[in-house]
């Protein structure tokens, strides 16, 4: 649906607003030199820097008083301070073609095309002083104007070298509830070249269009003189309506708006000439047909040759089977027909903004017919054709993979083969119309379902992760409601491509539209890398449309918005460049997915028999570990308890000692280790474990035990010793994360707690099993600080009593969060961070919001809940990635609207062990 602007703008009024959007700059100083006629080659000139404005704030301001008064007026800048309900004034100095003396047509609009104003009147001063007035408007009838026409006109002879000045008046801006003018609007036109501006279709030979505007694949010249008459009952015979044409209440095209419960009666004269002679095809409606169309014209005996077309009438019974409504008018150079048109039924979901009766050059018609015929076999019999081939392939294989490929291209399908495009082009199959919304919009709802869950099989997103578990669940279902609601209000214009985004149904399905495909990418950039996969083939097979669709955009924005659409001539051609694009995609997503299946099974053999060995090295492996673990004391403990040897120990050995207990704790390493093997596993944990147990031996502590995805140690010197060992373990790392990413793994996430206390340190057990122990709360507290840094979104947590034990505090980059009381604990602990091992940037952040996050802690704990609810707002709209104040903020904000006991000391209460 993206060629739905107006063929009126063949035409004056279309012409001249096309040309506005020539971008050039405004002057700043009126330019009161004359513009020579000479320079006029082009079918339409609009007057911009040359152009001379006076805004008439009163609305009455005479003729007299504006031609003496030219310091009244100053460069146009209607374009910024446009007000459509105010009077204006144009001033256009003009000097005479140095050649002849000649005829010039003036016309008169806002740049939307269309609309133009209720009143213009036109004054020509010539050089002797002598004035010439003409008056138009959409005020006005045709037959008060001075050129009869359904458009705004003047025309003025200038003679050879002449210096004339022309004044225009502007009153009433037509404008409706979605377009509104924007500016004055003067043009210049070269009369021939607009025929269908005047009564009798003064034709010579010129066809305007030449497709760059339209998909339609003919070229036409719509017809601006014609009158048109609404038939409410429906039940007037052309009887009635030749012989009282003159008597009814007919109206022009421009205030006709087309409904789709109406009979409407258009009637057009036509004067035969050299050029219009013979046979002649006419076509009716604008673009969207009629279920029946009928043509009358007199036969000369007191009769009419009648003519039947329309949508719901076969192709048989045409004047021409074809899919088009089109008319057979026959005549000779002298003949003069006035020719009654009756149309009925018009689909109210293809609304057409005008009714409009156009001529066709046959010249160019049925062997475009046949590029198109030819353009659109091949693109769809290419999509049937991988279609039927990956559904085939998917009840062989019963690969996931191969459907939603099939229902992604069965999308594409629908959505190019049953859009409104289509019944402006070559139609084979013109009874498609009745379903094609319907098919369209299912189209958007499969291209969006199938992309995503093709990419997510692509890509083997675990069935865990939040894009898989709920981004792609909960965006189908907005998905499904969106498309029945675009659905259900589906209503098709002609202003479509620049008013549907008005209409909030239809713009959410095509956002929808928009997300899913910038989703499907993303998904590709951010999935891991595996070796049985090709990113790069993924994203090359997008290359082609992103390319195409550029340069669709950017030939629409050029040459309709930016040069005058008759300098730069160019073939409107991007449609079958996006065409092809979308076989280049399928086309490499297909050859994608072969390379995807072939790796899969090959690494499937290779990986079963790989596990075979494996289980068999493990199994051995396994047994030489158990006993190497179940007689390991650490050195460190055999120190504390005096001993040298671990031969010297004996049961009930036992020592007490105020240390620095620590604990760190790999998060959701459940989630991580279901992804490996039990052997990956192990080498994971001894690969972490040798990269953070180095660092406790460094900084004076030791490894009491390491818990699988976590290690317990104990620093029996200082705090100070604790937390500098933290700090470089989480520095470490982050330089182990950069390695796993590099690997195509993903990052791990490590919290790290500490408490300083009494402890007891001993051996237990039996005879024949000893076992190094610790048993004191230091141990329980410092393993339950270790589990807040979950609560709180950090990655260091420290009690109050390691601060109390420091040398010097402020050597750490420190925030206090609170005070919190774990089960079975009668005093609660302070609890702070250290954020000195975080990530660079996540430490500047945190250091320019620490004063504010400080006050907000410090106002939460006051119970002043607004204010501090409002810090945090302030700290994240800095560090929308702390995790902490998050949780302050949703604290606050809960508070703020619970109220809060008398004893409420903001003292949070820890069940979980």
């Amino acid at each position: 649906m993206l060629n739905t602007t107006t063929n009126l703008r063949n035409y004056y009024l279309i012409i001249s607003l096309l040309s506005l959007a020539i971008v050039t700059p405004y002057a700043q100083n009126a330019n009161t030199a004359p513009w020579p006629l000479d320079s006029f080659s082009k079918a339409a000139h609009t007057f911009e820097e040359t152009l001379q404005i006076f805004h008439d704030k009163k609305g009455n301001t005479p003729f007299e008083v504006i031609k003496g008064k030219g310091e009244l007026f100053s460069a146009d800048n209607t374009i910024e301070n446009f007000q459509a309900d105010q009077v204006y004034w144009a001033k256009l100095n003009l000097r005479g073609s140095s050649k002849k003396t000649a005829n010039y047509l003036f016309g008169f609009s806002t740049i939307r095309w269309g609309e133009g104003w209720q009143y213009n009147d036109a004054w020509l001063v010539r050089a002797d002083g002598s004035v010439i007035q003409q008056q138009s408007g959409f005020g006005l009838s045709k037959q008060e104007k001075s050129i009869p026409s359904a458009a705004n006109l003047a025309r003025f002879e200038i003679k050879q070298n002449e210096i004339v000045t022309l004044y225009v008046r502007y009153k009433g801006a037509m404008k409706d509830k979605k377009r509104r003018p924007k500016r004055i609007n003067l043009s210049l036109l070269k009369e021939a070249m607009h025929p269908t501006l005047f009564e009798g279709y003064p034709f010579k030979g010129h066809f305007s269009s030449k497709h760059l505007f339209e998909r339609i694949p003919f070229d036409v010249n719509f017809f601006i003189n014609q009158e048109i008459y609404v038939d409410a009952s429906g039940t007037v015979n052309i009887d009635s309506i030749a012989k009282n044409w003159n008597q009814l209440d007919w109206k022009d095209v421009y205030s006709t708006k087309p409904v789709s419960n109406q009979v409407y009666w258009i009637k057009t004269r036509f004067y035969g000439s050299p050029y219009f002679n013979g046979e002649q095809t006419l076509y009716t409606p604008y673009r969207y047909g009629f279920d029946y169309v009928d043509a009358y014209w007199a036969d000369g005996n007191d009769s009419y040759i009648h003519q039947r077309t329309g949508d719901k009438v076969s192709l048989e019974e045409r004047p021409f089977n074809f899919w088009a409504n089109f008319i057979k008018l026959d005549l000779s150079p002298i003949d003069t027909i006035d020719l009654f048109i009756r149309m009925e039924g018009l689909d109210p979901n293809y609304l057409t903004h005008q009714i409009a009766l156009g001529h066709v050059d046959p010249s160019e018609l049925f062997p475009n017919q046949v590029k198109e015929a030819w353009e659109n076999g091949i693109f769809y019999g290419i999509l049937s054709i991988q279609g039927i081939f990956f559904f085939l392939l998917f009840l062989i294989e019963r690969e996931r993979i191969h459907l939603y490929f099939v229902l992604f291209v069965l999308g594409l399908f629908f959505v190019f083969g049953f859009s409104s495009d289509n019944y402006f082009m070559f139609v084979p199959f013109p009874e498609g119309k009745n379903i094609s919304a319907t098919l369209m919009i299912l189209g958007f709802f499969l291209c969006e379902v199938g992309f995503l869950k093709f990419t997510e099989t692509y890509f083997n997103y675990a069935k865990a992760s939040f894009i898989s578990r709920w981004f792609i669940p909960v965006f189908i279902i907005i998905a499904a409601i969106g498309n029945l609601n675009a659905w259900w209000n589906y209503k098709m214009t002609v202003d479509y491509y620049y008013y549907a985004i008005r209409e909030p149904a239809f713009l959410f399905a095509l956002l929808l539209i928009l997300i899913s495909l910038v989703t499907g990418l993303v998904m590709a950039f951010i999935a891991p890398q595996q070796k049985n996969v090709s990113k790069k083939v993924f994203l090359l097979a997008f290359l082609p449309l992103l390319i195409s669709s550029i340069f669709m955009n950017g030939h629409f924005l050029l040459v309709h918005f930016l040069l005058d659409p008759y300098i730069l001539d160019l073939p409107y051609n991007g449609f079958d460049i996006y065409r092809i694009a979308i076989i280049a995609m399928l086309t490499l997503l297909a050859v994608s997915i072969g390379y995807r299946t072939n790796r899969l099974k090959a690494d499937k053999a290779a990986a079963l028999q790989k596990n075979l060995a494996d289980q068999q090295k493990m199994l051995a492996e396994q047994k030489q570990i158990n006993q190497a673990i179940s007689r390991f004391v650490p050195n460190e403990f055999l120190a504390a308890l005096g001993k040298t040897n671990i031969t010297q120990i004996n049961l009930g050995d036992n020592t007490e000692k105020e240390v620095t207990v620590f604990f760190s704790d790999i998060r959701s390493y459940t989630s991580l280790s279901e992804q490996m093997t039990p052997s990956e596993n192990f080498r994971f944990v001894n690969a972490y474990n040798a990269r953070m147990g180095p660092i406790i031996q460094q900084k004076n502590g030791f490894v009491n035990q390491y818990l699988g995805d976590g290690i317990m140690a104990i620093f029996p010197d200082s705090p100070t010793d604790a937390l500098w060992a933290a700090i470089q373990m989480q520095q470490i790392l982050q330089n182990y994360n950069q390695q796993r990413i590099q690997e195509g793994k993903k990052a791990i996430q490590v919290g790290m707690g500490m408490h300083t206390g009494s402890l007891i340190m001993g051996i237990t057990g039996d005879k024949n099993r000893l076992d190094a122990t610790t048993i004191s709360d230091s141990v329980n507290s410092a393993s339950r600080i270790e589990n807040l840094t979950k609560y709180y979104g950090a990655n260091i947590l420290l009690s109050e009593a390691c601060l109390k034990k420091m040398d010097d505090q402020t050597t750490f980059k420190l925030r206090y969060l609170g005070q919190v009381q774990v089960k079975g604990k009668q005093e609660a602990l302070k609890i702070y961070e250290c954020f000195d091992g975080d990530l660079p940037e996540m430490i500047d952040l945190k250091l320019a919001t620490l004063a504010d996050f400080e006050k907000g802690v410090e106002l939460y704990f006051k119970q002043t809940f607004n204010e501090a609810h409002s810090i945090f707002k302030n700290v994240l709209r800095q560090h929308p990635a702390d995790l902490t104040a998050k949780l302050f903020l949703t604290k606050a904000k809960w508070l703020m609207e619970t109220e809060v006991t008398e004893d409420w000391t903001g003292v949070e209460l820890m069940e979980k062990q």
